[in-house]
């Protein structure tokens, strides 16, 4: 009996690669909708038929059945949404064969729906073209009024075959989501048992300021001897104390060059003598910890982390599918100069920016964002992930690139774990701009600056 279930969630198994990548076809317009159910890449999903009565079922203990059983449904609900358009589609191009084809060199449907969508939405519409196949149809003495009647019909339908794409698109989405939040949920076991701390307390003088350097200014701490020397001169009037947090060591561990690593981590023990900000009992605190110990962490929860990169990436997928006009050039332009103007839609006078009954979980993460004064510091954390989450969906120096896109991870931690900090110092423009943004709101009085206004700040 085992061998019968370990052969069949191995064919479950290659069931779920072959649907996922017919499924991103389908989004990515890579294949031919009104062949689905006819092609290759459809009877590769013929072994379904022996597994159907399990599908229904499920597998509690496989997440390839889990996949499937989900996926499946998803794919069957868009198939049965598909079918019926395809058979209207196909009565659609008869009549217009009956009407329009007379001659080879007469349009055909597709070309005359485009050009009466064309015509309507008055964008790129090519007149003389247009009045060219006018003229061939009436010296053929072909029903126009017809042909625009099977021109609405069939746009209709393109309409209800765009909405299934989306349906499916967003239920492909909802499962990626949901295979990588069950990597990160997997990582939180062995976190807990094999996570091991070494720090020690540390007295800080209530005069003495904390500063917080992201990879980049560690980085120019190495190589750009001028500002070395004005970092160590701090160092040595004992007046700023230099911190590194988890994310730091975590950042790094992306590169997989050893001999770099361990130069960094030098570099980050030379410049912070150790000194550590780690979260304790749900508050981020200075202690005293080698950065050894935060890599021995950090890789235990490798995994984890990817997954969690790759979840922004598929949160950008999401948003670009549910709010298409907040990734408009327009849209950006207007939001990166007058932000204020989309903080306000819990004012009763106030059009919603968000439309909420779209997706209950995000949306209710974002209702209080303007409650600022309530929010006390233990729930400073969670509204500093909730309005990240916010200025990545509506738009504020969000950013384009899938490696920045997936590096916003680091980027809210960075902030959430230099909020405690005097200086917070980055390159980066636009964390810079969030950072000083968010910590406006909250009231946290962290300085955020770059290199040189760091360095003349602290003359």
């Amino acid at each position: 009996m085992a061998r019968e279930k370990v052969d069949e969630c191995v064919v479950i198994k290659d069931l779920v690669y072959s649907l996922k990548e017919l499924i991103e076809k389908i989004i990515e317009g890579k294949t031919n909708i009104f062949t689905i159910g006819e092609d290759d890449s459809y009877n590769r999903l013929s072994p379904i038929d022996d597994v159907e009565d399990f599908i229904d079922v499920g597998c509690l203990q496989c997440p390839h059945c889990l996949d499937l059983t989900y996926l499946w449904k998803s794919f069957d609900c868009f198939l049965s949404k598909l079918l019926p358009i395809r058979e209207k589609y196909y009565k659609i191009h008869e009549d217009f064969d009956k009407l329009a084809h007379i001659e080879e060199n007469l349009p055909t449907v597709e070309e005359y729906v485009y050009l009466q969508r064309e015509k309507y939405n008055k964008r790129k519409f090519n007149k003389n073209r247009f009045d060219k196949l006018i003229k061939i149809l009436a010296n053929n003495e072909i029903d126009v009024e017809k042909l625009d009647l099977i021109c609405k019909e069939t746009l209709d339908l393109k309409q209800k075959l765009y909405e299934a794409i989306r349906a499916l698109h967003h239920e492909f989405i909802l499962s990626k989501k949901t295979d990588q939040m069950d990597t990160v949920l997997d990582q939180m076991v062995p976190m807990l048992r094999e996570q091991v701390f070494n720090w020690e307390d540390v007295n800080l003088d209530h005069e003495c300021k904390i500063v917080y350097f992201d990879q980049n200014i560690i980085d120019k701490y190495d190589e750009d001897s001028n500002f070395k020397s004005h970092v160590d001169l701090l160092k040595n009037n004992k007046k700023y104390i230099f911190v590194y947090s988890p994310y730091n060591i975590e950042e790094a561990l992306k590169c997989k060059n050893k001999e770099w690593q361990n130069l960094y981590f030098a570099i980050i023990r030379k410049l912070t003598d150790n000194h550590i900000l780690l979260k304790i009992d749900g508050n981020i605190k200075v202690k005293k910890e080698d950065p050894i110990y935060s890599v021995q962490r950090a890789s235990v929860l490798k995994e984890g982390t990817d997954a969690a990169e790759k979840l922004n990436l598929i949160q950008d997928e999401e948003n670009r599918l549910l709010f298409p006009d907040f990734f408009s050039k327009q849209h950006i332009i207007k939001i990166n100069s007058n932000l204020d103007s989309f903080l306000k839609w819990q004012d009763a006078s106030q059009v919603n920016v968000i439309p909420f009954n779209i997706d209950k979980a995000m949306t209710d993460s974002f209702r209080g964002l303007n409650d600022c004064d309530e929010i006390c510091k233990d729930d400073h954390e969670n509204y500093i992930y909730n309005f990240n989450k916010y200025l990545n969906l509506v738009g504020y120096k969000r950013d384009k690139k899938a490696k920045t896109i997936k590096s916003n991870y680091y980027d809210v931690e960075h902030i959430i774990y230099a909020r405690i900090c005097d200086i917070f110092v980055t390159k980066d423009k636009k964390l810079r701009e969030r950072a000083k943004l968010i910590y406006k709101r909250l009231g946290i009085k962290t300085k955020v600056c770059d290199e040189e206004d760091f360095m003349s700040y602290t003359k």
